[in-house]
């Protein structure tokens, strides 16, 4: 171990002195008081929420003095859930990266990441934790690009199984490159680690582009290009399972300006992505996907505009191998079952017009079908499913006291299996919503918001009538009113108010005759009286108590039968203190006694706090 950690050292200080040894500096070219805090910040969290835990620790420091800068970033969450068999998850990542410029080209640095992850319940990767410590320089040639070669070592433990070996990383950065009025941006990484019997990478490159034309006119283009290599111990230890995944984007999009008023856009790309695993099986992905949209502006308060959509999908599945056994021809088969190829098509519009000054309109509409297609004769999933949505907004200034807001929407959706096998299964389904919202302020230290809603949603099979007496459509509808209403008795003090009734019923449903057979309907309301204090925007505290009732009944209407009942009560309280200009403190907290029908009361305590600070 200690011969390594000196082959790294020694490595990392060869490095440090070719770098300068290619160039002749003076110590003075470096800045002497560059004391500049780039980020330093600190949040501490813990949540309580009956039986669950939850602790989060997140932490950013950067500092840069004497030609020195440090770099350090720690995420730590745990989560512990209590029962008969408490579940426990830790996972902590830290990074920490230290360099120096002692030169305008080169920067010698070091990087430490650790990762730990530790989980008593899950039935995958339960336990892993790696460590990387690498050593090179930052090689800037240009102002406008930069290139990081490093070197080091990697020590892994996964499902017991200890692994460690040389790590190689080169990373290549140019975050802005004027060339003949070509924005380009260029990002990339090579790297690997050699973990024997282990191999792991990690590449990735990516390019874009940007051409700014007259007014609005520009042409956008991006090319991606990304590896991974994973490999994993088999639960039983005696196999690695192997994943290679390879993808390869092109994206453009093109926004043109016909006049003043109109502008036109036109968007395409093609993602294509590769995964081949140890046990044979390939999986080929293939989107294109395109677009073209035309908008009209007519001063500030009128618009409209279209768009047409198409996107394609194919994915393919094999299994290859020279086995000619059964085995083999089972799994190659339920491989091919995967296969599918889908095409959508979508056009959309939308307008926005004025009735008046203070009157207004908006109304939104689009169509589109999907075609899912499976070549394999044992795959019955082949289906069309066609979508209509449409909505209208109205907003409405009644006076200078109450404004008017109406929502309408609807949406219907059709699914059509085309075999046999499943086409008993082929339905419609329509949503119709009606909200109207209200916002009440009389005075300065009075306003009150209050939105209404209706729903109704009909799940309709298309074969109905010729099912054996059995219902098989089904409906739900709804009813809300929410109020929320703040009224100041003092300068830092105001009382709120906020309430939420739901209604809402179950049924079975005859879609021909349009009647229906209620199961059940439900009664939920919520209230929330509370006081808060307000001191400018440094100190909020606000005090009160949380009521919640769900009753649940069997059918509907008189006939209804009452089944059970629950209800939550308790005191809330609420800290928001900014406490100074560098921190800032939160907590929340409610205390609730529970009450259920047929069952013993019982009482949680949930709490939450977050504390937030600037070193």
């Amino acid at each position: 171990m200690k011969s390594k950690l000196h082959y790294i050292t020694a490595m990392f200080l060869l490095l440090c002195f070719s770098a300068k040894t290619q160039e002749r500096f003076s110590f003075f070219s470096a800045p002497l008081s560059d004391s500049t805090a780039k980020g330093r910040t600190t949040a501490l969290g813990f949540e309580r929420l009956a039986n669950t835990f939850r602790w989060n620790f997140a932490g950013n420091y950067e500092q840069s003095f004497h030609g020195f800068s440090v770099a350090l970033k720690e995420n730590f969450r745990s989560t512990v859930i209590r029962a008969l068999n408490n579940f426990i998850k830790d996972e902590q990542l830290l990074f920490a990266k230290t360099s120096y410029r002692y030169a305008e080209k080169f920067i010698p640095e070091i990087q430490f990441t650790s990762f730990l992850l530790n989980d008593n319940q899950s039935v995958g990767i339960s336990n892993a934790s790696s460590h990387i410590v690498y050593g090179g320089v930052q090689y800037q040639p240009f102002s406008f690009v930069q290139f990081e070669p490093l070197i080091g070592y990697r020590f892994d433990n996964q499902r017991l199984g200890y692994d460690e070996g040389m790590s190689y990383h080169f990373g290549l950065s140019a975050p802005l490159i004027d060339v003949e009025g070509f924005q380009t941006k260029i990002a990339g990484q090579f790297q690997q680690h050699n973990l024997p019997p282990r191999f792991l990478e990690d590449h990735f490159f990516n390019v874009g582009l940007l051409k700014k034309f007259e007014e609005k006119t520009q042409n956008s283009a991006s090319f991606s290009f990304l590896k991974n290599r994973r490999e994993f111990y088999l639960p039983n230890q005696h196999g690695i399972d192997k994943r290679t995944e390879q993808v390869l984007s092109f994206a453009d999009a093109l926004t043109y300006e016909v006049s003043e008023n109109i502008l036109l856009g036109m968007q395409g790309g093609i993602f294509n992505r590769s995964i081949q695993k140890s046990s044979g099986i390939s999986i080929e992905e293939l989107k294109l996907e395109t677009s073209g949209q035309l908008q009209y502006t007519f001063a500030d308060s009128f618009y409209s505009s279209m768009r047409l959509h198409y996107f394609e999908r194919n994915e393919q599945h094999t299994k290859s191998t020279d086995e000619g056994s059964t085995k083999f021809s089972s799994i190659s088969s339920l491989e091919e079952q995967q296969n599918n190829f889908s095409k959508r098509t979508m056009f959309s519009g939308g307008i926005a017009f004025p009735f008046s000054s203070s009157d207004q309109m908006e109304v939104q509409a689009s169509g589109s079908i999907l075609r899912y297609d499976t070549p394999s004769k044992e795959n019955v999933e082949d289906r069309d499913e066609l979508v209509y949505v449409a909505s209208v907004v109205t907003k409405h200034k009644i006076s200078p006291l109450l404004h008017l807001k109406i929502i309408t929407d609807a949406t219907a959706t059709h699914l059509v299996y085309l075999l046999a096998e499943r086409s008993a299964n082929n339905f419609w389904n329509r949503t119709l919503r009606l909200s109207p919202v209200l916002l009440f302020k009389p005075h300065q230290k009075f306003s009150s918001a209050n939105q209404f809603e209706v729903l109704a949603n009909y799940t309709v099979y298309d074969f109905e009538e010729y099912s054996t007496g059995e219902i098989r459509s089904f409906s739900f509808r709804q009813f809300g009113f929410l109020d929320s209403t703040s009224l100041s008795i003092a300068k830092n003090i105001s009382l709120e108010w906020f309430s939420y009734l739901k209604m809402y019923e179950r049924g079975e449903l005859r879609w021909k005759e349009f009647s229906e057979r209620p199961i059940n309907s439900f009664e939920e309301l919520t209230l929330i009286p509370q006081m808060q204090f307000n001191k400018e925007s440094a100190v909020r505290l606000s005090s009160g108590v949380r009521y919640f009732r769900k009753m649940q009944y069997a059918g509907s209407g008189e006939k209804r039968k009452h089944e059970r009942t629950f209800i939550s009560i308790g005191p809330l309280a609420v800290i928001e203190w900014n406490v100074g200009e560098h921190s800032q403190l939160f907590i929340n907290g409610w205390y609730e006694f529970q009450y259920q029908t047929n069952t013993e009361r019982r009482r949680n305590t949930n709490f939450s706090l977050m504390l937030k600070w600037k070193l």
